[in-house]
């Protein structure tokens, strides 16, 4: 990964970020594992699990669009440092609660929304952070490099939080967390700024709206939306609810939990890593982020046919693999396609078709859960996922030629990764 991704990481900035990030990005894993199985554990109730995961990331789906305006008038590094520590506080919170023995999962749900709406304004920076951080020429490579790094954290951070939920209080893997913002605050707080557009005096929500508008009119960025959050809502969700599967499917445990979180990490490490070395061009990325959306989809139709914990495991490893590919190839072609005026609004509206609809999809998922047994929930929400990627890929065929949107240095191909 680092000689084909050589050109990113030879940018001082990017490779000081990227240190910073993987650690950050470690606790967050660390922390989202140990919410989950905390949030099980204090209710026995799928319901429960479904709202925390929605409370995590659902207010992404209202208010990243917002965000995404303020993004466009603020620098992006300074603000995410700020938004970084920020969350430190909330995961020490968290570690202090849990100490006291004050947490309850009313309580658990009142903090995570909290960390929800601090994510809502950081989605829409920590997608567009990187055209931020590196020309345009090294944006595909550091997409795929940073969600490389991102998804081998998934592998290592479950373990880590495995480990820590057997031999230590879960208030341990809060304060992992806490930690592992410092370094990422550091690599923001040293990086140069970047200037800003003066588009202050612009009306706030004619800004709103211009980027909706674009989104709707421009045809690649307009599927990726609709796609993306079409498998956040039916295709992806099952890896927010990760804790009933391991408990109610396959009688496993905290082990299990973190086996089957590591084994969806590797699945989602493979699908990035083989992204950041791929030279693909605007078509190429929209047909491969369809048929890796498909993929995920079948994956989550074959779950249900064994309550076998060693046949759910490669199943979990390809939803992973189909999901985050499918995600990461969608990223690159918006961060590409996107004019920098407007690349913090659309940055917005793929966050909450990602984010935001797979928060829905975990509360969707969670109430199935809680009224048919895991089989036929996991089925009926294989079965709708099947819908979108089905139909992308018969418009994508239909479609005799590949449009380009104006933008600048629209007639360059896609740099090459390596």
């Amino acid at each position: 990964m680092l000689a084909r991704g050589a050109g990113a990481l030879a940018n001082r900035e990017f490779r000081i970020y990227t240190i910073g990030n993987g650690l950050s990005s470690v606790g967050l894993w660390v922390q989202r594992l140990a919410i989950a199985w905390l949030a099980w554990d204090l209710s026995h109730s799928s319901l429960w699990v479904g709202l925390i995961a929605f409370s995590l990331f659902g207010p992404v789906l209202f208010l990243s669009p917002l965000f995404g305006v303020l993004v466009d008038r603020l620098e992006p590094i300074r603000t995410s440092a700020i938004i970084n520590g920020l969350m430190a506080g909330w995961a020490t919170l968290l570690a202090l609660l849990s100490l006291a023995g004050l947490l309850n999962v009313q309580l658990l749900f009142a903090v995570t929304m909290m960390i929800g709406v601090t994510s809502a304004a950081y989605a829409p920076i920590r997608i567009s952070i990187i055209p931020s951080l590196v020309p345009r020429e090294m944006v595909p490579s550091a997409i795929g490099i940073s969600s490389t790094i991102f998804n081998a954290s998934r592998l290592i951070g479950p373990a880590i939080a495995g480990a820590l939920l057997v031999t230590l209080p879960i208030a341990s893997a809060f304060l992992v967390n806490a930690i592992s913002y410092g370094p990422l605050i550091y690599a923001l707080a040293i990086a140069p700024s970047r200037p800003v557009a003066q588009r202050a005096r612009e009306p706030f929500f004619g800004q709103l709206a211009e980027g909706f508008a674009y989104a709707a009119s421009h045809p690649f960025i307009r599927l990726q939306l609709l796609l993306t959050a079409w498998n956040g809502l039916f295709g992806r969700s099952i890896l927010e609810m990760l804790p009933v599967y391991s408990d109610r499917l396959y009688s496993a445990g905290t082990n299990g939990l973190a086996i089957l979180s590591a084994v969806a990490g590797a699945g989602a490490l493979a699908a990035a890593f083989g992204a950041s070395r791929l030279h693909l061009n605007s078509r190429q990325l929209q047909i491969g982020s369809v048929v890796l959306s498909g993929l995920n989809a079948i994956a989550l139709l074959t779950l249900p046919i064994s309550d076998s914990f060693w046949v759910g495991l490669p199943c979990i490893a390809v939803i992973g693999f189909g999901a985050t590919g499918s995600a990461v190839l969608s990223q690159t072609l918006v961060q590409m396609e996107v004019e920098d005026r407007v690349r913090g609004r659309i940055s917005s509206l793929w966050g909450m078709a990602g984010l935001g609809g797979s928060a829905f999809g975990g509360l969707l998922l969670g109430a199935a859960l809680g009224i048919l047994s895991v089989p036929a929930a996991t089925f009926a929400s294989a079965c709708i996922a099947l819908i979108a990627p089905a139909l992308a890929l018969g418009s994508i065929r239909r479609s005799r030629s590949d449009v380009h949107w104006p933008k600048p240095d629209a007639e360059q191909p896609f740099p090459e990764v390596d």
